[in-house]
């Protein structure tokens, strides 16, 4: 087989054309066509003629309807495709090396209308062993894209220091070697992106190996999951306190989409089955967090902001999509345990407008959330189905500044060994509530009696208005 070529940085210009192009038939006012512009060189370096005669470039258009057009072209040379209905139409490119095998890959997708359109195609390198994934990122530029072509197994840490993208062009798999016990990837600084193409999947497994680590630690960065990634099967063993799948220290952890599933924190203190982080933000927009577990809090996200103080940055946590379930706490915060400063618990903020937690269990405190030393903030998502031993089954609140509750909706939770009441709602020691105008707001259906609070102030008096089915009483306040 021929020696693989790296290809970087290559720039197709897809450009839509009417009739007057050249293009083989006469196109209606509903059809457009495509021009690319096959590159002759890669990040500024020209082709030598053995590379220009060496490599092939594979274009495929996918339509309205999921009508597939190929075509295929030289180095340096134009490639039209004529015929294309208007509509929604994705471009793929591949350059092939002489075995035909793709060496670098890039998409973009245009709305094709009447009119001259264009598509501008990044092309970055396909990675088909560890060896090439560590000197593509060691020769990477900040915004690239490198695209994983095959399963790869990982025998040591791969570091990334820069702001890029790991995507996938198939369903596949990097997996910890049976003798690696550390972590996969090391990131500072980002952000780095990792994601899959289309309906692909990009697959982090630990392969439950008793491990040392998590799959990912990022330390000063930003770590963001997007659709398509899945990180699972990780067994955190390690002395170190780190969490089973993410541990974020200083940085920033974006989940807008992917899986995070059936990881383990298993250490004596054990905490974060699927994400720790200390001293960051977290935000969520989309995707699962699913079937995690801790030996200790948080069974699917441990969040310890304790060191921010007023010098500092204020940390949020904004949870607005995505689903949290079936994780498993063995002591407290099932879905989600969060804690701020004791001394500053203002400078920790809990956001929750959207998504759902559900299924989750805590064997002490806090089924779906345990938040304390910090302010809450419940405006809209679902909070059902979660359970506690003691108390909290929906949601745990504890010595904080200030909870707002305008929406959203505490249901069907349970906290079957609790001695009070707080079943879906259970505040404890916090400066003010606040629900004045929760109309929107439903706390209902819980076990034991939906709400119990102690040693609060503030003001109660929206907390029983009437929820969205027109009850009158969606809850019940005891002292």
């Amino acid at each position: 087989m021929k020696t693989r070529k790296a290809i970087l940085g290559i720039t197709i210009a897809a450009v839509f054309a009417m009739a007057s192009m050249a293009c083989s038939q006469v196109l209606s006012p509903e059809e457009g066509s495509v021009t690319v512009q096959l590159p002759g060189g890669s990040g500024g370096r020209a082709y030598t003629e053995a590379e220009r005669n060496g490599f092939t470039y594979r274009v495929t258009l996918t339509g309205p309807g999921g009508r597939t057009v190929n075509a295929e072209g030289s180095a340096g040379n134009a490639v039209t495709i004529g015929g294309l209905a208007a509509g929604l139409w994705t471009v793929e490119v591949r350059a092939l090396n002489g075995d035909k095998t793709p060496m670098a890959y890039g998409s973009d997708t245009v709305s094709v209308t009447a009119g001259n359109n264009r598509a501008v195609v990044k092309m970055g390198d396909i990675i088909y062993s560890l060896s090439q994934l560590n000197s593509t990122l060691g020769a990477a530029k900040n915004g690239d894209t490198l695209y994983i072509g095959s399963d790869i197994e990982i025998t040591g840490p791969v570091e990334i220091l820069k702001d890029i993208t790991i995507s996938s062009i198939g369903n596949h798999t990097l997996r910890r070697s049976g003798t690696y016990i550390n972590d996969l990837f090391q990131i500072g600084g980002g952000p780095v992106t990792f994601t899959a193409e289309g309906n692909n999947s990009l697959i982090l497994d630990g392969k439950s190996i008793n491990a040392n680590a998590p799959l990912i630690t990022v330390t000063n960065g930003t770590l963001v999951l997007d659709t398509g990634v899945v990180l699972q099967n990780n067994d955190n063993t390690g002395i170190l306190n780190t969490g089973g799948a993410v541990y974020c220290k200083d940085g920033k952890v974006v989940v807008s989409g992917g899986i995070i599933r059936d990881n383990r924190a298993m250490t004596t203190v054990g905490n974060g089955g699927g994400f720790f982080l200390a001293n960051s933000d977290f935000t969520m927009t989309g995707g699962a967090v699913y079937g995690n577990k801790a030996t200790t809090d948080g069974g699917g996200i441990f969040i310890e902001n304790i060191l921010i103080s007023a010098s500092t940055d204020a940390k949020i946590v904004a949870i607005s999509g995505g689903s949290i379930y079936g994780n498993e706490s063995l002591s407290n915060g099932g879905g989600i345990y969060c804690e701020g400063s004791s001394a500053i618990p203002s400078l920790n903020t809990v956001i929750f407008s959207g998504g759902s937690i559900y299924g989750n269990s805590a064997s002490i405190l806090g089924g779906g959330i345990l938040v304390w030393h910090s302010n809450v903030i419940i405006s809209g998502g679902a909070v059902y189905g979660n359970e506690a031993a003691l108390q909290g089954g929906g949601v745990y609140l504890l010595n904080g500044d200030t909870f707002t509750m305008t929406g959203g909706h505490i249901c069907r939770n349970t906290a079957p060994g609790g001695v009070s009441p707080g079943g879906g709602l259970y505040i404890d020691t916090f400066i003010n509530v606040i629900t004045t105008g929760a109309k929107n707001a439903e706390i209902k259906q819980n076990i034991p009696t939906n709400v119990d609070a102690s040693s609060v102030g503030g003001d109660f008096s929206g907390i029983a208005i009437g929820g969205v089915n027109g009850e009158s009483d969606v809850c019940s306040m005891h002292y």
